[in-house]
């Protein structure tokens, strides 16, 4: 495997890696969603709502960040659904890279 090729597979795996960080805390958030809004409700202002979130549910601030990015409609059962699918694919995908590698 050449050089080029070996931090292609890094870089895509990085990424990877990063947007299942990502959706695992949304996914996290998702049959909580009730918990989620009332903590969001009680919030001050973002930098708070993103410190409370993450504390409610064990996520890092950029999981975080991202259920708080949400847009409602993505709580409902059909789009949690879609969620869990597209976290399944990156997982398939990371292992298939981690498997080339």
């Amino acid at each position: 495997m050449t050089d080029d090729v070996r931090r292609a597979k890094d870089r895509l795996l990085h990424n990877l890696r990063l947007q299942e960080h990502v959706f695992a805390g949304v996914a996290a958030a998702l049959p909580r969603w009730l918990e989620v809004c009332g903590a969001v409700a009680e919030s001050e202002d973002r930098a708070d709502a993103v410190a409370r979130v993450g504390t409610l549910l064990g996520l890092d601030a950029e999981q975080a960040a991202a259920v708080l990015d949400l847009q409602v409609r993505r709580f409902s059962r059909g789009e949690r659904a879609d969620i869990d699918e597209q976290l399944a694919e990156l997982r398939q995908q990371i292992d298939a890279v981690d498997l080339s590698a």
